[in-house]
């Protein structure tokens, strides 16, 4: 291979990995966009807490009803929960709408229902209360449990949060159930809503 064909080669390589990385990068875009775009919106209770990260800023940690499931719903789904570990694995909580328009657990599965509205989330953890058959709560993470605000609105979402004012998150869910939120609310407005791109 003579000395312009190898740079021809090496160019056309280069060209190529950077073409990959866009298209890597583009790809994460479109896939969180299109959940907010075309995913079904839920509306979920939250109660917020306030931390920092310091790659991303400023943001709100939020904790949703549905996260905290106790063992006794856990156990009669799963029977042999004790000798098995679930931990890190994929689960599903099918929600329904409650009167208030907000959306509560229903019930759990370990496989991708068929029907109905649902979040997937992962397993935490388990926690049982000793000498108690069947007490204490089953934790699980959906990837949304934290709200990312600019420096300029930080301060007025901790305050409005702090103050009660805002108590929902609008979550757009994809047909697999995979969540993105969407918007903050307070009362029945929306209060800071999530931007596609």
């Amino acid at each position: 291979m003579n000395k312009q064909a190898k740079k021809t080669y090496h160019l056309a390589g280069a060209l190529f990995t950077i073409a990959l990385m866009w298209v890597s990068v583009l790809w994460m875009i479109e896939s969180r966009a299109s959940i907010l775009r075309d995913g079904q919106e839920i509306v979920l209770k939250t109660q917020p807490i306030d931390p920092r990260d310091f790659l991303r800023g400023r943001y709100v940690r939020l904790n949703f009803g549905i996260s905290q499931i106790v063992v006794k719903d856990f156990a009669e789904l799963f029977p042999d929960y004790k000798n098995t570990i679930y931990e890190g694995r994929p689960i599903y909580v099918i929600v329904q709408e409650n009167d208030e328009g907000r959306h509560e657990y229903a019930r759990l599965q370990l496989q991708t229902p068929e029907s109905g509205l649902f979040i997937k989330g992962t397993l935490s953890t388990v926690y049982r209360l000793i000498d108690k058959e069947n007490e204490g709560h089953v934790s699980i993470k959906f990837g949304i449990e934290r709200f990312y605000a600019s420096e300029t609105v930080a301060p007025d979402l901790e305050k409005r949060m702090r103050d009660g004012e805002v108590t929902d998150i609008v979550v757009a869910v994809s047909a697999d159930g995979s969540p993105q939120i969407k918007a903050l609310r307070q009362g029945e407005r929306n209060f800071l809503t999530e931007v596609l791109y």
